[in-house]
C-alpha cells in the first residue's frame, strides 16, 4: 500500500519520538519481508522488516539511513514465538537519545540504547509505504496477511499488563498519528475491497493500495473493545459557576465518555464500580449515573465487548463533590463618610456570586421606629459592601443580617450560602432621628432672636407644627429689610436625612454650611416642607443651617422645624 503523507515528510522520520506496531500473519519467513517503510528519494530513510535469523527464528529489525545506507537493529525473536500462518503482534517504539524497543505479542523483548546507528535518519521521507511490493535492497515484498497497523507520535510501553494492542481504537487516542483497522475495511460494506483505505486517526491519511493487494477476512485478535476516552463529569452534573471546572453539588453524579458502540461501560468512583454501568451508543458517546460522597473523587471507566473481553481502564479523571454552602466570616461596620451612606463589609469564607440586596437584611433594634432599608451591594469573590439606607428611621440601633438561601446567591458548587460562622456578630450602628422645633436658640449676626408677641394672623398655620414652635423675628414691623438664621444641627453622628418645615415672611432660602440649597419660597402664609436629604453638604458635627428671610413690609416672622436623622457607631 502506498500511503499519501499529506505533508512534504513522512509521519515518523521527522520525529524524535514514535511507534509503529501491527498484526501479521505471515506467509513466508524465509526471506526478509518489510511491514513499514518511509521512503526518501534517495533510498529508504526507515524500515521494519521481519527477517529470517537462526534455525526456526525470526528477527524484527528496524534500518534507519545514515550517510546514504540502512543501518540496521533487531532482535530475534523466541523459536516458536512467531511463525508462519499466525497471527503476531509485533512493535517498534524509538525514542531519540533514548531508547529502541522491539516488542511482541504486546511485551517488550529488547531494548537498546539509540547511539551510533540507532539514532534518528538523517534524510527526510516523501513517502511512507505499508506491507508494500517490490521491495528488494532492503526486503521482499510483504507475504501474507496484515491488520491494525498503527503509527504513533511517542515511543510507548509494551507490558504485559497492558492489553490495548489487542484492543480496538477509537481513533481519537493521544498521540494516534496513523491507524488503518483493515478489517473494519473488510467488512463494512462501503470500502470492502476497494483499492482506497482511509485513514481512522485524526491525520487523515489516504493510503492507495498496488501490486495485486488482495482483501481476505482477518482473523487478527483484535477483539477487545476500545479503552474509554474523554471519561468525566457530565455538563449536567457539573454545577455552579462553571460548567467544565469539574465542581458540582450533586451526590449523583453522571460521567460520560466515548467507547467501542455497543460495549458495556463500567464506571468506578474512587475504585468503586458495581453496579454503575451503561451502554454505549452508535455514535460511541456513552453516559452512565454513580454516586458520589462529598469530597475529592477519582472515576475511570472500563468497557466489556460482545465477546467477554474488557479493555483497559480509561485515564483517571478527578472531580469535587461540594455539598455545604460558603459562610459569612464576617460583618463589620465600616466608618462613617459624610456624604456616604452608612455600610457593613461583608466577608465570606469563600467566593460567592448572584449576591444582590436581597440577600441582606437590616434588622432594628428596641425603639426603632420605620424600616431601614438595603441602599446597595457592592464587590464580588468573598468581600461585598453592603450599604444601609436610614432615613425616616428613628430609634437606638440597626444591625445587618444575611438572608441568603432563597436569594439566588451560590459557592462555586451552586450551593446557596449556609449563614453565618459560629461566633459572627455583626456590628451596629445607632440611629437617631430627632424632631427640632424652632426656639430662640436660632442665631442671627444681624440682631437678637425673640419671640414674637403677636400671633394673630398665623394662627391658622401653627397647629401644624410640633408644640412648642414660636415665631421669632425682631421688631413689628419692618419694611424692606432682611434677616438671616442660622442653627447648629443637634446630632453627633454622621447625618443621613434632614428636613425642614418653614414659614417666613416674606421670601426665604436656605443654606447649608454656607452654600445655596436651591430651595427657597416666596408666600408669606405657606408651609413649605423642604427635604435635604440628598445635598451633598451635610455632614456630622458642626454641620449648620442657614436660612435667609425677607420682608417687604408689616409685621414679619419666621417659624420652622426640623426633622434630623443620624447614624452613630454604638
Amino acid at each position: 500500500m502506498q500511503v499519501g503523507w499529506t505533508e512534504a515528510v513522512g509521519p515518523l522520520s521527522g520525529r524524535s519520538a514514535w511507534t509503529v506496531e501491527a498484526w501479521v500473519n505471515p506467509a513466508d519467513l524465509s526471506v526478509a519481508r518489510v511491514i513499514y517503510a518511509e521512503a526518501a528519494a534517495n533510498g529508504d530513510a526507515l524500515a521494519i522488516r521481519l527477517a529470517p535469523g537462526a534455525p526456526g527464528a525470526t528477527r524484527l529489525e528496524v534500518g534507519l539511513r545514515h550517510a546514504g545506507a540502512l543501518d540496521w537493529s533487531g532482535v530475534t525473536v523466541a523459536s516458536g514465538t512467531m511463525a508462519v500462518g499466525t497471527w503476531t503482534h509485533v512493535a517498534v517504539a524509538f525514542e531519540a537519545g533514548v531508547r529502541l524497543d522491539f516488542a511482541v505479542n504486546g511485551e517488550t523483548i529488547a531494548s537498546l540504547a539509540t547511539t551510533g546507528a540507532t539514532t534518528a535518519p538523517d534524510v527526510v521521507p516523501v513517502t511512507s509505504r505499508v506491507a508494500r511490493a517490490g521491495e528488494s535492497a532492503n526486503g521482499a515484498p510483504f507475504a501474507g496477511v496484515i491488520d491494525e497497523v498503527r503509527a504513533w507520535s511517542v515511543a510507548r510501553t509494551y507490558v504485559a499488563t497492558d492489553t490495548t494492542y489487542a484492543q480496538k481504537l477509537l481513533g481519537s487516542e493521544p498521540g494516534l498519528v496513523l491507524h488503518y483497522p483493515m478489517g473494519v475495511y473488510a467488512a463494512n460494506g462501503s470500502d470492502a475491497k476497494g483499492l482506497v483505505l482511509v485513514d481512522q486517526s485524526p491525520s487523515a491519511i489516504t493510503a492507495t493500495l498496488s501490486g495485486g493487494v488482495r482483501w481476505v477476512a482477518s482473523r487478527a485478535p483484535v477483539d477487545r473493545p476500545a479503552t474509554p476516552l474523554n471519561v468525566g463529569l457530565a455538563t449536567v452534573s457539573d454545577t455552579g459557576q462553571s460548567s467544565t471546572d469539574r465542581i458540582t453539588n450533586q451526590t449523583q453524579v453522571t460521567v460520560t465518555g466515548t467507547g467501542s458502540p455497543g460495549s458495556v461501560i463500567t464506571v468506578a468512583v474512587d475504585g468503586v464500580t458495581s453496579p454503575y454501568q451503561g451502554t454505549v451508543a452508535p455514535d460511541g458517546t456513552f453516559s452512565v449515573v454513580a454516586p458520589a460522597s462529598a469530597g475529592v473523587r477519582q472515576v475511570t471507566a472500563q468497557a466489556i465487548g460482545t465477546t467477554g473481553l474488557s479493555s483497559m481502564k480509561s485515564a483517571t479523571a478527578t472531580f469535587t463533590v461540594k455539598t455545604t454552602g460558603a459562610r459569612v466570616s464576617s460583618i463589620s461596620r465600616n466608618p462613617l463618610v459624610a456624604g456616604t451612606p452608612p455600610s457593613f463589609t461583608v466577608t465570606f469564607d469563600e467566593a460567592v456570586w448572584g449576591v444582590t440586596n436581597a440577600s441582606f437584611m437590616p434588622t432594628a433594634g428596641a425603639g426603632i421606629l420605620g424600616t431601614p432599608t438595603i441602599q446597595s451591594v457592592t464587590g464580588s469573590g468573598t468581600t461585598y459592601v453592603v450599604a444601609l439606607g436610614v432615613s425616616g428611621v428613628s430609634g437606638n440601633s440597626v444591625t445587618l443580617g444575611v438572608q441568603l438561601g432563597a436569594t439566588g446567591a451560590t459557592d462555586v458548587a451552586g450551593n446557596a450560602p449556609a449563614g453565618l460562622v459560629p461566633g459572627v456578630v455583626p456590628e451596629n450602628f445607632v440611629v437617631r432621628q430627632r424632631q427640632v422645633v424652632t426656639d430662640t436658640s436660632w442665631q442671627s449676626p444681624n440682631g437678637a432672636v425673640a419671640a414674637y408677641a403677636s400671633q394673630v394672623y398665623w394662627g391658622n398655620l401653627l397647629p401644624q407644627y410640633p408644640a412648642g414652635t414660636t415665631i421669632i423675628w425682631a421688631g413689628a414691623d419692618c419694611t424692606y429689610c432682611d434677616r438671616t438664621f442660622t442653627k447648629v444641627l443637634p446630632n453627633t453622628g454622621l447625618i443621613t436625612s434632614l428636613g425642614i418645615t418653614l414659614t417666613l415672611d416674606d421670601y426665604h432660602w436656605v443654606y447649608i454650611n454656607d452654600v445655596d440649597t436651591d430651595t427657597s419660597g416666596t408666600i408669606w402664609n405657606r408651609i413649605y416642607q423642604h427635604d435635604l436629604t440628598s445635598n451633598a453638604y451635610l455632614g456630622g458635627p458642626g454641620t449648620t443651617l442657614r436660612v435667609d428671610g425677607y420682608n417687604f413690609g408689616g409685621p414679619a416672622g419666621f417659624m420652622a422645624s426640623l426633622a434630623v436623622a443620624s447614624v452613630e457607631v454604638p
